[in-house]
């Protein structure tokens, strides 16, 4: 082997760059000996897709959507020969640049779709098969949730269930939930208040607090006798922030819990500048009896905070002056948990997606493709819990990772 080296090393070593920047980087090449050489260039894909089939009677009918943004190649080595001619041995460096427009959609990668960018590099060589290296990168098109003054709006619903025994009805349950506010960015922690008024003969103790991303695929069917009119694939991601069996809301009692918990790294809200993939969040109180008793609230989730008041957090947890429906528990008290406290906004980092890897490998790939090609999209993560612990107090906030969430297949077509 001729190669000591062949490789795509980003200026940006995680690979991350926003929409109206550029992308850079060296294709770095270190030869033992001389090798003819055809040429060596760099191609640069950025797309999404869509893809996901249903079974109709004896056979699947596949859907399928395609958004292109763009396809660019750029020649680093060029001897302008077809019979090629010696590359020198020693260690090389071709750099590249690649402007990024401003329209363009963030990273996303899903079950039924992705928006993806990567660049191959490709030494090409006359009467042999050609070296390939592939990266992808993360593209960031920013959801500023300044923009949006109604995310800091704090949440706050209640629900009322009845309760049924073995001899007929047995009373009531009465829920109330309250988020700090309604936006949030990655690494940022929910302050959440749940409150359970058990007024029934039963007892409680079953408590979900899930959030739900719901992402929707656009495509069209393959069918031979389709009309070729979109159709919709909804899909959701439950993350579940609390998972509780034995909540033990005992008969005619009241209870409270109050916590923190992290928002893992997660793609912004609507995927703004793809037509064929849409996010939305939100946050889903599961209170389960002889039947379900719900609250579900919608949420966004950005990549850059709030300036002004980045945490926001009440004693005692309540988001309007209004007083809950749900009465204080006397047996947790509230005494030196955080009162409302404006903290400095911390440096972001990345982080990979909570969902963790996937191939980026596709059919124009083959044996000789090498490289990171299992990868996941890296976010804007604001790690609040290390900037300021003292704004938790004694309780720190909660994470999350991806063995608390699985998918549910919610589509109608």
């Amino acid at each position: 082997m001729k190669f000591k080296q062949f490789d795509i090393k980003f200026d940006n070593a995680q690979g991350v760059f926003n929409t109206g920047t550029s992308v850079t980087g060296t294709v770095l090449l270190s030869l033992d000996q001389p090798l003819k050489i055809k040429a060596i260039r760099i191609v640069f894909v950025g797309a999404a897709k869509a893809y996901w089939q249903r079974r109709r009677g004896k056979t699947n009918v596949s859907y399928r959507g395609d958004e292109n943004y763009f396809y660019t190649t750029v020649k680093l080595f060029d001897p302008g020969s077809d019979s090629g001619r010696d590359h020198p041995a020693g260690n090389h460096a071709y750099p590249f640049s690649l402007q990024l427009a401003d329209t363009l959609p963030s990273s996303f990668e899903g079950t039924r779709g992705y928006v993806r960018y990567s660049c191959k590099a490709t030494i090409e060589r006359p009467l042999a098969f050609d070296y390939n290296v592939k990266r992808a990168f993360t593209v960031i098109r920013h959801f500023d949730l300044n923009n949006f003054p109604s995310a800091q709006i704090p949440v706050s619903d209640q629900a009322t269930g009845e309760v049924y025994g073995c001899c007929g009805e047995a009373g009531e349950v009465d829920i109330h939930l309250d988020l700090n506010k309604t936006g949030f960015v990655p690494g940022e922690p929910i302050m959440y208040t749940i409150a359970v008024n058990n007024r029934s003969s039963q007892t409680v103790n079953e408590t979900h607090l899930i959030l739900n991303q719901m992402t929707t695929y656009t495509g069209i069917s393959n069918a031979l006798f389709s009309n070729q009119n979109p159709k919709l694939h909804p899909k959701t991601r439950k993350i579940y922030l609390l998972y509780s069996r034995d909540c033990n809301f005992k008969p005619n009692s009241s209870k409270q819990i109050q916590k923190a918990i992290i928002v893992p790294s997660l793609p912004p809200t609507g995927l703004d500048g793809c037509n064929i993939i849409d996010i939305k969040y939100n946050i889903e109180l599961r209170v389960i009896c002889t039947h379900v008793i719900s609250i579900v609230k919608d949420i966004v989730i950005g990549t850059i905070p709030f300036q002004d008041s980045s945490i926001r957090f009440t004693s005692g947890a309540q988001a309007t002056p209004t007083a809950p429906v749900v009465p204080q528990p006397e047996s947790k008290s509230t005494e030196g948990l955080p009162t409302y406290e404006e903290v400095l906004t911390p440096p972001p980092s990345y982080a990979e997606c909570m969902y963790g890897r996937t191939t980026i490998m596709d059919n124009t790939d083959d044996n000789n493709t090498s490289g990171d090609v299992n990868w996941a999209p890296a976010y804007p993560y604001y790690n609040w819990a290390a900037f300021s612990p003292q704004t938790f107090g004694d309780q720190p906030p909660d994470t999350v990772n991806a063995e608390q969430s699985h998918e549910v297949d919610n589509d109608n077509d």
